[in-house]
């Protein structure tokens, strides 16, 4: 059995795992990267509740601790008996503040009503996913620079009206909860 199974979604759960690889080099890990529903937060609600809830129970099966490193599945589910990330909004300045999140998590969260300026990246984890793989199976990483170049077009429409010096992409830079 793995000392911590960890559930991804989307994109971000990879600093999730190599932040916890740091702190704990010496454990075993289980990394879900769940492609297959991805991206989640463009799903109706009762449909992320399954997934999330079929994922975290793979993960009990599989792991002593479970990680929920997605953002959708942290902000909308909210699995129990689980650690799960949530970005820590409070340390941000919503007006200057470009976050990078699916439809799901905004709207669970209420961002619009605080203020932030939204970056529409429903499909920003389906190109991670098409580009890595294309790039891996020609052994060509040059392609990652199509992924940059939609991400640049994706930060530029969603700072063209607001003076923005941070962009944050919700589950890189999380603080871990436990609902125990």
């Amino acid at each position: 059995m793995y000392s911590f199974g960890i559930y991804d979604s989307g994109i971000g759960g990879l600093t999730t795992l190599c932040a916890l690889k740091k702190v704990f080099p010496f454990s075993d890990f289980f990394y879900f990267a769940d492609t297959a529903n991805s991206p989640l937060g463009t799903k109706k609600y009762s449909d992320i509740v399954a997934v999330v809830n079929d994922a975290v129970d793979l993960l009990k099966r599989k792991s002593r601790v479970q990680v929920i490193a997605c953002n959708t599945a942290s902000t909308v589910v909210k699995p129990k008996n689980t650690f799960h990330l949530r970005p820590d909004l409070e340390k941000l300045v919503a007006e200057r503040t470009l976050l990078l999140c699916t439809p799901a998590t905004e709207e669970a969260l209420k961002l619009g009503d605080k203020g932030f300026a939204i970056a529409d990246t429903k499909n920003l984890a389906t190109a991670v996913e098409i580009l890595g793989e294309t790039a891996f199976k020609a052994n060509d990483f040059s392609l990652f620079s199509n992924l940059e170049g939609y991400l640049k077009k994706i930060i530029d429409e969603a700072m063209a009206e607001k003076d923005i010096d941070t962009i944050y992409l919700g589950c890189s830079l999380p603080f871990l909860q436990g609902n125990y």
